[in-house]
């Protein structure tokens, strides 16, 4: 292997994908391989190099053929194909049967190839520059069983029969990869592996990643299996007939920790060296045809596109009036189009479907999240399906009664945040409130047990669930509910992706309609509805709508119960500090994973980070795994989970001097919760800038501002002896910004006098 040519690792990775990092495993190991041999190995997402052989992982995201002619590529199969195997597009098939590749599974080429025998295969095996000396033994670690990767009904059922034998099983947060992921394997006992397809092929990417680590992996067995020699007598094998043996009687037991280690050694000294060195000879012998031609020889390297319309392609929707300039007016050209064709053919569920599905992949995409606003087209086509349902003006019964209700129509509630806050306290304002949840997303399970909380917390208030199986029955059904109410008010506080709200009740005459707008200034359906007032809950967010709607917006102030201050924290008293939020405000990897904050206040405070809000035990364990991977007491993170009362939880934490914002999102009504009860806040500041939620407003103290871990222990340093004086800023604040009678006169003024209680 005299003249090697230089090799590029090309890694697919489209804008938005969560799992992008999976590849980087495999292809590390790739690079390791072929350097082992003095090759020159380059690795980049989405870019290929001219003068080099590029080795391409994930071109199932998203790859054009036609590149091939220019560039020299070998695609990196991980994927298993055929019968019962990944669902893969018709294009990826077809790119791989007239591409070169590089398989790892032997089962795979026969579906790919008339020439199976001349796809090179490479199995994952021993990575060397994986070990670490200072793991803790097996028998120490604190977590039994660690389970990571994406969930089916097969895997979770697996799952629950292991812990019925009294095996806890941790299922990491996902996706995670990287550094964070590595430090949760390392604190298992084992990894459980169950394959995800029925096609079954060995997971070798996660077992020789685990075991490279030295955790021990235990994997179900099928049939189809098969997994390379070296793993033979490397994994501790099970199949559906001793599992509760294994897991039952064996588990724990010196015997099994003997067992393991053993497995471990073997495994290190497993080294496929044979077959890259058959891989780099291929691509030298590749490399050595496409030379002689025009293949790899272009002028300059290609950085890659996604999401792109291909060069002179005619616009679609080109006849739509006035189209509003991005970010703040979003246009998904294909959706629309394709939403508009169901609504001509009357297929009405589809196109709902569509429209709701588009939203639901688009609104927190990046440069999308917290720059745009509105979606014109979906508007006019709910509309469009609103006049469909054959509901017309006046089809509302003549009544007697006084139209006195006021309908509140929402996705779902959630048991701590703002949006459900909202609604409450709108519910508890107005004179007969009615509460319809159109469950577009199935939680309540045809109003199911989910909805127990819901009934105790809105006592006395009729709550409607809908559920219908579609969301065009969703619509009518709601059509029907609106229809039999004496409406005065409609108050929509849906969730960015759902169009029921407004299909099943634009069409009433008499009602009045107002949208609350979401705080978290995502792209939302239902923000250019004609005949539709606009409500916001930050001064500038309705300035801005106000500005692009052409048309008065509504302030409505976001409000908070009194109920009482604190004492304030006396001088060289221990401080902790405390956050609250629901999961979904909270990250668990990058810059602003909830375990980089934990650690970096901790840092900062001689006492603890207490959590309040749902967090479940394998996040809880996963952020105490790295704070003692940094040497910190992990008991010092207390989570408190759900209150009745995040005011009251506040209030019954003395040594707590601090309230820390979520982040990356933000909740503005905890802050003022914080406030009222005499935290100071330091809240979150890191936002993109030229963002729409760059509006700080609700806070007492705009110094206090974060936007990394570094500076929320910096802040935290330098202001710690100001505690005192901070905390009567902010109780002041509360006072002066968010009383009920500034709450209930704009809302008055939104819904009017008739409306309210």
């Amino acid at each position: 292997m005299s003249a090697l040519p230089a090799i590029h690792i090309c890694l697919i990775h489209p804008p938005g994908y969560a799992h992008g990092d999976a590849l980087l495993d495999p292809a590390i190991y790739f690079q390791f391989q072929f350097q082992r041999f003095g090759a020159e190995v380059s690795m980049e997402r989405n870019y290929l190099r001219h003068g080099a052989v590029n080795l391409v992982f994930g071109a199932h995201l998203g790859f054009d053929i036609r590149l091939c002619q220019a560039y020299s590529c070998i695609f990196v199969n991980l994927e298993q194909l055929g019968r019962e195997g990944a669902r893969l597009p018709a294009a990826y098939l077809h790119l791989l049967r007239n591409s070169a590749v590089i398989d790892y599974d032997p089962a795979n080429p026969p579906q790919c190839s008339d020439y199976p025998d001349d796809i090179p295969i490479t199995s994952f095996q021993y990575a060397p520059y994986m070990a670490q000396d200072d793991a803790l033994p097996l028998e120490q670690r604190p977590i039994d069983l660690l389970f990571f990767g994406s969930m089916n009904e097969r895997r979770a059922g697996l799952l629950k029969r292991i812990e019925a034998c009294g095996r806890r099983v941790m299922v990491a947060p996902f996706p995670l990869y990287g550094a964070e992921r590595d430090a949760l394997i390392r604190e298992a006992k084992a990894v459980v592996n169950v394959p995800f397809y029925e096609s079954a092929r060995f997971e070798q990417v996660r077992a020789f990643l685990c075991q490279s680590l030295g955790t021990p992996v235990l994997s179900e067995r099928r049939a189809a299996s098969q997994p390379p020699a070296a793993y033979e007598d490397c994994i501790g094998w099970f199949d559906e007939q001793d599992l509760e043996r294994l897991f039952g009687q064996e588990f724990g037991t010196p015997a099994f920790y003997a067992r393991l280690y053993a497995q471990l050694e073997r495994f290190r000294q497993t080294d496929p060296v044979e077959q890259y060195a058959d891989a780099l000879g291929f691509a030298a012998g590749l490399w050595q045809v496409h030379s002689q031609g025009a293949i790899g020889q272009t002028a300059q390297d290609l950085a890659l596109g996604f999401g792109a319309a291909p060069a002179g392609a005619a616009p679609l929707l080109p006849n739509r009036p006035g189209r509003k300039p991005a970010p703040l007016f979003q246009y998904l050209d294909d959706a629309a189009d394709k939403a508009g064709r169901q609504i001509d053919a009357g297929r009405h569920d589809e196109a709902l479907n569509i429209i709701a599905l588009a939203v639901h992949q688009h609104f927190c995409l990046p440069g999308v999240a917290h720059h745009g606003l509105y979606y014109p087209d979906f508007d006019r086509q709910i509309e469009r399906l609103t006049r469909a349902l054959g509901t017309k003006p006046g089809a509302a019964s003549p009544r007697a009664e006084p139209a006195d209700v006021t309908l509140i129509v929402a996705t779902e509630l959630f048991q701590v945040g703002g949006h459900t806050k909202v609604l409450e306290d709108i519910a508890r304002a107005v004179e007969r409130p009615v509460i319809v949840l159109t469950d577009l997303f199935s939680t309540y399970q045809n109003d199911g047990p989910k909805m127990r909380w819901i009934r105790e917390r809105f006592e006395g208030i009729e709550v409607i669930c809908l559920s219908e199986p579609t969301l065009w029955d969703k619509s009518r059904a709601l059509a029907r509910i609106a229809a039999g109410l004496p409406l005065a008010q409609i108050v929509y506080l849906q969730h960015h992706q759902d169009p029921v709200a407004f299909v099943g009740t634009l069409w009433h005459p008499s009602a009045g309609k107002t949208l609350i707008h979401h705080c978290d200034h995502n792209p939302s359906l239902g923000c250019t509805l004609a005949g539709v007032a606009h409500a916001d809950l930050s001064e500038m967010l309705a300035q801005t709508c106000g500005g692009q709607l052409e048309q008065p917006v509504h302030l409505l102030p976001l409000y908070v119960a009194d109920q009482g201050c604190r004492p304030l924290p006396a001088a060289g008293q221990r401080r902790s500090v405390v956050t609250s939020g629901r999961p979904g405000k909270f990250v668990q990897t990058g810059e602003f994973a909830l375990h980089k904050i934990v650690a970096a206040a901790l840092s900062a405070v001689d006492g603890e980070f207490y959590f309040i809000g749902p967090l479940d035990d394998s996040w809880i364990a996963f952020v105490r795994s790295q704070l003692r991977a940094q040497r910190i007491d992990p008991s010092r993170f207390v989570p408190l989970g759900l209150v009745p009362s995040l005011w009251e939880a506040l209030r019954a934490l003395p040594d707590a001097a601090f309230y820390i914002g979520s982040a990356p999102v933000g909740g503005g009504r905890a802050a003022i919760e914080a406030q009222g009860a005499g935290l100071p806040v330091l809240f979150f500041s890191g936002m993109e800038a030229g963002s729409l939620v760059e509006n700080f407003s609700v806070y007492a103290e705009r110094e206090l501002g974060w936007a990394s871990a570094e500076q929320l222990a910096a802040l935290l340093g330098e202001r710690g002896s100001a505690a005192a004086a901070l905390a009567q800023q902010a109780r002041a604040y509360y006072d002066a910004q968010f009383s009920w009678p500034q709450f209930r006169r704009q809302l008055e003024a939104l819904l009017g006098t008739a409306a309210m209680a």
